[in-house]
């Protein structure tokens, strides 16, 4: 009968005369009695659902080992913003321990409006493209001759760069 755990007994002595005694006990980490037999690594299966977007090929991963990030899938109108295990985004730092799935999740792409600045014959002003629901920003003023800027207009109403809003080309 072979005993697995060994206590091993050791005396250590400061220049102060001080003995510290400590005791150790070692046993095989992997609490095999027999260490000299090879273990099975555990290997999963890591799938990517893409979600309607381009496929993305299924990894094979060893225990506590990390996915390799893949490139980001594609799918038409929309925005690709991670890959998410249930319901979390995934840390590909993050070592695995079991088979997964990890699920594309999207954005859909918002409309992009132009913002069109007519100086009324004063220095030009570049087109903005804006995303539907953001703010256009404030260009800076031009010149002209003989006249004073008094601000930009929209339908008559002058506009707020601070708090107005694209929702179509203007």
């Amino acid at each position: 009968d072979e005993n697995v755990t060994d206590t091993v007994t050791s005396q250590y002595i400061f220049e102060d005369t001080t003995n510290i005694t400590s005791n150790i006990l070692r046993s095989d980490e992997s609490e095999n009695p027999n260490p000299d037999i090879d273990h099975e690594e555990k290997i999963f299966t890591i799938t990517f659902d893409s979600t309607g977007g381009t496929s993305v090929d299924s990894q094979e991963v060893k225990d506590g080992e990390c996915i390799v990030e893949p490139d980001a899938p594609l799918k038409e109108g929309y925005n690709f913003l991670g890959w998410y295990y249930d319901g979390i985004i995934w840390d590909f730092l993050t070592g695995v321990d079991n088979d997964m799935t990890l699920t594309a999740r999207w954005e859909k792409e918002r409309d992009k409006y132009s913002v069109t600045f007519n100086s009324d014959g004063g220095t030009s002003v570049d087109t903005q493209s804006v995303t539907d629901g953001e703010r256009a920003i404030e260009p800076p003023i031009p010149i002209k001759d003989g006249f004073i800027f008094l601000g930009w207009y929209h339908d008559s109403m002058l506009w707020n760069f601070d708090t107005d809003v694209v929702t179509s080309n203007i």
